[in-house]
């Protein structure tokens, strides 16, 4: 299985050799079909009902992995929460 680093962000450009994504939906979908071997999360997303700690519990439940997760989130309270 081919490895990427993946970069979930709505308004900023991700770091060269990071696939973007603006959805959970969409990393959830590269989830399930590549080895992750970087996840960055931002919390705040442009959908204000779906978060990064979403996807966090999403991945949790699916049982959805990667090898490294990191939060770039400007929230600096969001960006702590529970994770």
């Amino acid at each position: 299985m081919e490895k990427i680093s993946v970069f979930l962000v709505d308004y900023r450009k991700a770091p060269d050799g990071y696939v973007l994504v603006e959805t959970i939906d969409e990393c959830i979908e590269l989830l399930q079909n590549f080895d992750i071997e970087h996840l960055s999360l931002d919390h705040d997303l442009l959908n204000k009902t779906r978060n990064g700690f979403m996807l966090v519990q999403k991945m949790v439940k699916e049982k959805l992995f990667a090898n490294r997760i990191t939060i770039h989130s400007a929230n600096s309270v969001g960006g702590r929460s529970n994770v």
